[in-house]
This record gives structure tokens, C-alpha cells and sequence, in this order.
């Protein structure tokens, strides 16, 4: 594999210099025949730096080309959440799989060490008491939504869980807090966008379920959450 990228990494500065040297010789001489063959070096040069990226940063690439993937997917009439949580799934595995690499192990955050961002459409929709941002005190247990489950894993593991209202304000809570692990509950879309903008912090995606439909009443399967941290956390 070194040698793979050794490989490439020689061809692409080797195509990249052709094409810088060809668009000098054609500013310098006036020659338009410099300056197209300046493009085929460039074009192989882009070709390889993307071959290496696919394999040296897979999930970088991946989110990298998304919008294309998007485009794709609607020409070929694909489902589009299906696909969604598929990458999601992808993702997941391979943040557990960077985890155990770069650690030794998944038991290796301390609770504080690990934020757990939820969707305000998880708390019931008449609820008078509004938990988001660090308000989930608030939650008076009465168990018509996940929240009470959420006050309970939040004690049982020491983490740090926060309700937000949208992706600017739960990217806001990441920013303030610095968690070294990310545990998102959210929808497709949401989800995806989050994954896509977070790179620094391993980031487990966890899907809501809408019986409700979008946004409001949503419910979160609580046993997939503590399968996680029961993973991550010493």
C-alpha cells in the first residue's frame, strides 16, 4: 500500500509540473499549442490526486463527491433516503472501525468526553417545558416522548446530551464543547449534512424514526443509542 502511494503521489507531482512548464512555455512563446497540451497533464494529475484521495481518505472522498452521488441518484430515480442510510450505515462503521485503530480500543472516551446532539422534534409537540440547549433538566418525566429515556442515559453515562434546534446550532455546540466523539440523533438529511461538515471529531449517526411525519413527534430507538456508548465509553 506505501508503495501505491508513493506511486502516485510521484505521478501526480510529475503530471502537475508538465502542466505548469506547458502554460509557461505558452505565456512565454504566445503558442496555443503549449497551452492545450497543458490540459492533458492536468486532467491526469486531478485524475490520480482523486485515485489517491479514494484510498488514503475514503469517507472524505465520499461526502466530497455527495453532491454528485445526489445528482445521480435523482437521474436514476433511486429512493433517496434508502441511499442516505446506506452511506450513514458506511459511515458508522468505518468511525468505529478509525476509533479502534487510533485508540487501541472502543472503550477508550470518558463519558464528558462524548456529546450527545438530539433533534428538538423528539420532545412531545404540546410539551410546555422546553429542553433545548441545556435545558433538558427541564423534562418532567412523563414519558410521552424519548426524553425521559434520554435524562436516564445521560445519567447512567456521564455524557454530555444536548437538544438543538437545527444543524447552525448543534455546529455551534460542537464548537463550544470540543467533545472528542459526536453521537447525532437526526433524520437523513440532516445527518448527512452534519457528516459532511464535521471532519475533525468521529462523528456516530444515529436515525429518528417520523411516525409523525418530519419534524415533529419523532422517536429515536433508545437501545441503539446505549449499544453505542456502551462501546465507546470506558
Amino acid at each position: 500500500m506505501k508503495r501505491f502511494y508513493i506511486v502516485n503521489i510521484f505521478l501526480f507531482l510529475f503530471f502537475a509540473l508538465w502542466g505548469f512548464l506547458t502554460v509557461f512555455l505558452s505565456s512565454h512563446y504566445h503558442e496555443w499549442g503549449f497551452l492545450v497540451v497543458s490540459a492533458i497533464p492536468f486532467f491526469v494529475s486531478i485524475l490520480f490526486l482523486n485515485l489517491l484521495l479514494s484510498v488514503c481518505c475514503v469517507l472524505y472522498t465520499l461526502f466530497l463527491v455527495y453532491p454528485i452521488i445526489e445528482l445521480t441518484a435523482t437521474l436514476l430515480k433511486l429512493d433517496f433516503d434508502a441511499l442516505r442510510r446506506d452511506i450513514i450505515e458506511y459511515s458508522n462503521r468505518y468511525m468505529i472501525i478509525g476509533i479502534e485503530k487510533r485508540r487501541g480500543c472502543l472503550k477508550s472516551y470518558e463519558g464528558a468526553e462524548v456529546l450527545l446532539l438530539l433533534p428538538h422534534c423528539l420532545q412531545n409537540s404540546d410539551c410546555l417545558y422546553k429542553v433545548t440547549w441545556d435545558k433538558l433538566d427541564n423534562c418532567r418525566l412523563c414519558g410521552k416522548c424519548s426524553m425521559p429515556d434520554i435524562v436516564e442515559i445521560k445519567k447512567k453515562y456521564g455524557v454530555s446530551a444536548v437538544v438543538v434546534s437545527g444543524g447552525t446550532a448543534a455546529r455551534e455546540i460542537i464548537k463550544q464543547r470540543r467533545p472528542k466523539c459526536v453521537l447525532a440523533v437526526a433524520c437523513e438529511n440532516d445527518l448527512i449534512s452534519g457528516l459532511r461538515e464535521v471532519r475533525n471529531i468521529p462523528v456516530i449517526a444515529v436515525l429518528n424514526q417520523r411516525l409523525c411525519g418530519p419534524c415533529r413527534d419523532t422517536t429515536v430507538d433508545i437501545s441503539v443509542i446505549k449499544s453505542y456508548l456502551d462501546r465507546l465509553i470506558k
